[in-house]
C-alpha cells in the first residue's frame, strides 16, 4: 500500500513538473511589441506595451520614446513660428517689436534683480544696488509702454504686471520710511525676492501661444 502511495505522489509531482518548466518565472519586461515572457520556459503574460509616439517635426519623422523605432517621414513643423527653429535652427520670422521688447524687459529685470541682491549681500553697497532697482523700474515702464500702446492685447499679462508694480511701490514706500542702513538693505532684498516668487508664468504662457499657435 505505501510503494502505491509513494508512486502515485511521485507520478503527481512529475505531471506538475511537466506541466511548468518552471518552478519560478524569471520574467523579462514587456517592449513595445512584446508581452512579459519567462527567459526559462518562454512562457508569456500579459500583453505589449505599445509605441509611444513623439510627434513628427520639420527634421525627424515620429519616434517611439521607448524602442527608439520611426515611423513616416519629417512634417515639416518647425518648433515656432518666430524666431530660430530648435530643431533645424532655420530663422524662421521676425518676432513683433512689441514681443522683443518684452523679452529684453525679462531679460533686463531678472539681470537687473540679480545685480542688485548680489550688491547687498556680497559687497554691502546699497547704492549700487538701488540703481540695479531703478533699472528695474525703468525696464517695467517700457512693458507698460507696449502694453498701453496695446489696450487689447496682453491683458492677462498686463493683470499679472500690475501686481508686481504695486510690490515696487509698496518697496519705495518701506525704503522711504527706513531709518538705517539695515533696514534699507532689507527693503532691497525683500523686493528681490517678491521679484523671484512673482515669476514669469503668465508671460511664458502668452508667448508660447503667440508663437506656436
Amino acid at each position: 500500500m505505501k510503494k502505491i502511495v509513494v508512486l502515485l505522489l511521485t507520478m503527481i509531482l512529475s505531471l506538475v513538473l511537466c506541466s511548468c518548466a518552471c518552478i519560478q518565472h524569471d520574467w523579462i519586461s514587456a517592449t513595445c511589441t512584446s508581452p512579459q515572457k519567462c527567459r526559462k520556459c518562454g512562457k508569456t503574460e500579459g500583453v505589449a506595451m505599445g509605441h509611444h509616439w513623439n510627434a513628427a517635426n520639420c527634421v525627424n519623422p515620429q519616434k517611439c520614446s521607448r524602442c527608439g523605432i520611426t515611423k513616416g517621414n519629417p512634417s515639416g513643423v518647425h518648433s515656432t513660428k518666430y524666431g530660430k527653429c530648435n530643431y533645424c535652427g532655420k530663422f524662421i520670422k521676425e518676432l513683433s517689436s512689441e514681443w522683443s521688447t518684452l523679452i529684453e524687459v525679462k531679460n533686463n529685470t531678472a539681470q537687473a534683480i540679480m545685480r542688485a541682491g548680489q550688491a547687498i549681500n556680497i559687497a554691502g553697497n546699497l547704492s549700487r544696488a538701488i540703481d540695479e532697482i531703478n533699472l528695474f523700474y525703468s525696464e517695467l515702464e517700457r512693458a507698460y509702454s507696449v502694453f498701453n500702446s496695446n489696450p487689447n492685447d496682453f491683458i492677462s499679462m498686463r493683470k499679472s504686471f500690475d501686481t508686481l508694480l504695486a510690490s515696487y511701490r509698496e518697496f519705495v514706500k518701506s525704503y522711504n520710511a527706513a531709518t538705517s542702513k539695515s533696514q534699507r538693505e532689507t527693503c532691497v532684498l525683500a523686493m528681490c525676492q517678491t521679484y523671484t516668487n512673482w515669476g514669469w508664468d503668465s508671460f511664458n504662457v502668452a508667448l508660447k501661444d503667440y508663437t506656436q499657435n
